[in-house]
């Protein structure tokens, strides 16, 4: 394959260059999304509001800070990456967007890594 005809932006994210293939990732990225904040959501309200998680104070604690790091971690990575494979737009998520999600990734990598071995443990 010749490199002339590659083009270098957002329709060759992750390497697809076919538009099938760029948008069965965009609508899988965006259901990961939905499913994520409304599971999240559930546990926090859950856990918060009606204390429906009948464990020790530090488990409950636990799953909630996974769920909230979880919720940051689908808002801040993964759905900026659906809209720029949808849309072929990088625009606010460009600069402006990019060094605010690397810098929350950086700790909620570690927290989604910490987290559940903290549960296993206890």
């Amino acid at each position: 394959m010749s490199t002339d005809n590659v083009r270098y932006d957002n329709y060759t994210l992750y390497g697809i260059h076919g538009k099938i293939s760029r948008d069965l990732l965009a609508g899988y990225s965006y259901f990961l999304v939905v499913s994520s904040v409304i599971g999240d959501t559930l546990i926090l309200v859950g856990s918060y509001r009606y204390s429906a998680i009948k464990l020790h104070k530090i488990l409950v604690a636990l799953i909630q800070h996974l769920a909230a790091a979880d919720l940051v971690f689908s808002l801040a990575r993964v759905l900026p990456g659906a809209v720029s494979l949808t849309l072929n737009f990088s625009g606010i998520f460009d600069h402006l967007g990019c060094y605010p999600a690397f810098f929350l990734s950086c700790v909620v990598y570690g927290v989604l890594v910490n987290l559940p071995c903290a549960l296993a443990a206890a």
